[in-house]
């Protein structure tokens, strides 16, 4: 299957998906599937789904968010955050690791605002610094 028809076929899909939920969605999603079935483009159904992020993100600003902390947020620091950006995929992992702070991850892009992170490039400065 070619680029822009995939392309075309997961724009079609976020259009139709993007207000249905629960049954709605799972009825919009069969009917999809059974129409690419019936136009013999099935076979092309993972070239739509990795087109559908990109259009994702074009018509929503972003596709996925996964905020890393060293524990759980509360409830109104979740909301708070589904609510910047109610169409994107939000996920949240725990890393102890972290001791605290936050790192966020917006599709590509990585925030860091964690204590680790931060000693991190106080480590790097002060190597620096020192050798020089």
């Amino acid at each position: 299957m070619k680029k822009e028809i995939a392309k075309q076929y997961a724009t079609a899909l976020v259009e139709i998906t993007s207000e249905a939920k629960g049954k709605e969605l799972e009825k919009r999603i069969e009917i999809f599937v059974k129409y690419l079935h019936e136009h013999r483009h099935l076979d092309g159904i993972d070239q739509i789904f990795e087109a559908m992020e990109g259009v994702w993100k074009k018509k929503y600003g972003m596709s996925k968010i996964c905020v890393e902390t060293a524990y759980s947020l509360s409830k109104k620091q979740e909301q708070t955050l589904q609510a910047i950006a109610p169409k994107a995929d939000f996920n949240q992992q725990i890393s102890q690791d972290l001791i605290g702070g936050a790192r966020i991850r917006i599709d590509d892009q990585i925030i860091d605002g964690t204590i680790y992170g931060s000693l991190l490039t106080l480590k790097k400065l002060l190597t620096q610094t020192l050798s020089v």
